[in-house]
């Protein structure tokens, strides 16, 4: 629905803790559900192999240095995302995220440690924001 406006880039993967491929899943809550994360909670079907990127790689593509504003809902895989994040953390100013602990346990803990030292605040339901304190101009 965004593949005609021009300053939106639709890119077919799967965001991931590393480039590559990865396995999407069909946890049974219809595609807004699908996930690359094989275990968790409920059962799962493997849907076939999609490209997996990273925030990282995404943003050397664009020849981005910073991020203002990054909404991550990956349905379980943002523990791993998370846990890689050290490359792109610092330079993002905003994060908005669904944590889905319910799902794939580990998301909270994730969650804590990328963000140390950063504004972070509960919003209602699964969503959490970290505001980046520290400025360069």
């Amino acid at each position: 629905n965004v593949g005609a406006v021009q300053n939106i880039a639709v890119i077919a993967a799967a965001l991931a803790a590393r480039s590559g491929e990865a396995m999407l899943h069909d946890a049974g809550h219809g595609e807004w559900g699908f996930s690359t994360v094989a275990e968790g909670i409920g059962e799962r079907r493997a849907l076939g192999v999609v490209p997996a990127v990273t925030i990282e790689s995404l943003m050397a593509d664009e020849g981005a240095e910073r991020l203002f504003l990054l909404k991550l809902d990956v349905e379980g895989a943002e523990g791993d995302i998370l846990a890689a994040s050290g490359g792109w953390m610092p330079n993002t100013d905003i994060l908005v995220a669904e944590l889905h602990d319910h799902l794939v346990p580990g998301a909270e803990a994730a969650f804590a440690a990328a963000t140390a030292g950063r504004d972070n605040r509960r919003l209602p339901g699964e969503k959490v924001v970290s505001l980046r304190t520290r400025f360069s101009h």
